[in-house]
């Protein structure tokens, strides 16, 4: 979801099991849509009823913390290459500064312009 909801939204009778179940800035994943449509001011022909759950961030962590399992607080990699292809690793979508995450998988290393010893992992996020 990102920013916040819309004024509709807001006024909408859905909005506790709507926009109220979801936070500003996460990634979401839809794990099951039921048949059931309902009236939304904002959808053309309506929502959809869906199930969804917090969705696996992939991430660049520094390698001496890359343990399969681990759980650390995230700390996005911030520098000025803008043109670097792990950029979206480094700062991703959907983490914060200091979220603590499960480690689910350690993958390859990552080549960065600024020689910090970078891999690339799934974090999960933790409540």
């Amino acid at each position: 979801m990102q920013g916040k909801p819309l004024d509709d939204c807001l006024r909408c009778e859905y909005r506790r099991v709507c926009v109220d179940k979801l936070s500003p800035g996460r990634i979401y994943r839809v794990v099951k849509v039921r048949p059931r449509r309902i009236v939304c001011p904002i959808h053309e022909g309506g929502g959809v009823v869906a199930e969804v759950v917090l969705d696996d961030v992939e991430a660049a962590v520094d390698t001496r913390v890359a343990v399969e399992g681990a759980v650390i607080a995230f700390s996005p990699q911030l520098c000025e290459e803008v043109e670097c292809p792990s950029r979206e690793l480094c700062q991703p979508q959907g983490l914060v500064e200091g979220d603590r995450c499960k480690i689910l998988r350690v993958g390859e290393r990552i080549s960065c312009p600024m020689n910090r010893s970078l891999v690339k992992v799934v974090l999960r996020l933790l409540s």
